[in-house]
């Protein structure tokens, strides 16, 4: 877990969203990707702790859309 503001924020906002998702008994699948800032978006190397640069980025989230998409399909009926 993280120990910042930002962190904090997001895994409330995960760990809420599975705690409905639980005391409902819904059938719903709950993830959560915290998407840092690009390293292009910084001025100075000490901002760009935490960062990443936009194509790693980009190849991220293309990579969870697959695993998502993926999974969406195996359920199929």
């Amino acid at each position: 877990m993280e120990l910042d503001v930002g962190g904090y924020v997001c895994n409330h906002l995960f760990y809420t969203a599975r705690h409905v998702i639980d005391s409902f008994h819904l059938p719903t699948q709950c993830g959560f990707v915290h998407v840092p800032l690009c390293t292009e978006q910084v001025e100075t190397d000490t901002q760009a702790i935490g960062t990443l640069p936009r194509a790693k980025l980009v190849e991220a989230i293309e990579c969870c859309i697959r695993v998502v998409r993926a999974d969406m399909l195996s359920r199929r009926v």
